[in-house]
């Protein structure tokens, strides 16, 4: 909804988190698994109102790639903390 794209990956046991820049479309068709989401979605699963397989299984985002390789790949994670419980530190 925002025109927007990002990309995740795991790779050695880390996950990096990249916004991808204008024009990077042909970069989709490498994708094990691809997202379609709004950022009301995403406000909801900071929320922990959602998570990511009960929005997939819903129909809330659209995706494209097996539903068991969204459920192997987003069950890599915990659930996100509530904006409440996180803890910033400035040094």
């Amino acid at each position: 909804d925002i025109g927007r794209r990002f990309s995740m990956q795991i790779r050695r046991g880390v996950c990096q988190f990249a916004e991808e820049q204008p024009g990077a479309s042909e970069s989709t068709k490498k994708l094990d698994l691809h997202l379609t989401m709004t950022r009301d979605f995403f406000a909801d699963l900071v929320m922990q109102k959602t998570s990511w397989i009960e929005a997939i299984e819903s129909g809330r985002i659209q995706g494209q790639g097996e539903l068991s390789e969204f459920k192997r790949f987003f069950g890599s994670f915990e659930r996100p903390m509530a904006p409440q419980d996180i803890q910033l530190v400035s040094r």
